[in-house]
């Protein structure tokens, strides 16, 4: 079964998803497992912001945001 979701929510698709595929200005910028996509220097150049992924308590990634990208 595939099951294909528009998602804004990263830590959603961090929790969920198998595959991601990243767009950008309506093009493809990334495609792969989460943690290949979801990464503290995508961040910053797609959303500029400093942000790093952590695991929580429950053992899921999570993105923590520490401020505005310089």
């Amino acid at each position: 079964m595939i099951v294909l979701i528009a998602l804004h929510d990263l830590n959603q698709a961090l929790r969920f998803a198998d595959k991601v595929l990243l767009i950008e200005n309506g093009r493809m910028r990334a495609c792969g497992e989460p943690l290949e996509v979801i990464s503290a220097a995508m961040l910053r150049d797609v959303y500029g912001v400093d942000a790093r992924i952590e695991q929580c308590s429950r053992q899921f990634n999570h993105v923590i945001v520490d401020g505005v990208a310089a």
